[in-house]
């Protein structure tokens, strides 16, 4: 069992990701991402991709609930740790969206330029599990700032993990949709 290997299964999650940025060749491109962080194996975690980023939070690894926040960056290929614990508490299950626009350029492998509105400026976490307990709270992580902020809301859903979510809504009025 390698550390290539190792690395390469951290990052099954993010495979869909590579692949989309690969859409062209038609063909699974595995990537082993550089950088002084990797997130342990793990599932059940929270995860939102826009243009060409990946953020993951928590999750389980069949042991123990996590609660540390990571970013993929696709073109550049490597893993940053936002945060390792000071925002919502460790949980899998949860689901994940982003809120916010902002203007993201990448270069396509012809060459030609697409402009994206992506919506990565906030980063929203809701429910999920902590092993023991079903979850209804709801966290904003500001990928300006590095600030995690629980979000007080009124008529939440109750309690619940392993759900799916989108958000809806123009930008600066957002809504989280909650299903499951």
């Amino acid at each position: 069992f390698t550390l290539m290997m190792y690395r390469g299964l951290c990052f099954l999650a993010l495979v869909a990701v590579v692949f989309c940025q690969h859409h062209s060749a038609g063909k699974w491109t595995r990537q082993i991402p550089t950088g002084p962080y990797f997130p342990t194996p793990r599932y059940f975690h929270a995860q939102a991709s826009a243009g060409n980023t990946a953020v993951i939070f928590g999750g389980t690894n069949g042991n123990v609930q996590l609660r540390d926040l990571f970013e993929y960056h696709v073109q550049q290929n490597t893993v940053t740790l936002l945060d390792s614990g000071s925002g919502p508490s460790a949980r899998s299950g949860a689901c994940a969206n982003y809120w916010g626009p902002v203007i993201n350029q990448y270069q396509n492998t012809d060459g030609t330029i697409d402009t994206v509105i992506v919506r990565n400026a906030t980063y929203v976490v809701f429910g999920g599990f902590d092993g023991t307990n079903y979850l209804n709270d709801m966290w904003t992580y500001n990928l300006g700032t590095g600030v995690w902020s629980q979000v007080s809301t009124s008529g939440t859903p109750s309690a619940r993990a392993y759900h799916t979510c989108a958000t809806t809504g123009l930008p600066g009025d957002e809504e989280l949709a909650v299903f499951g």
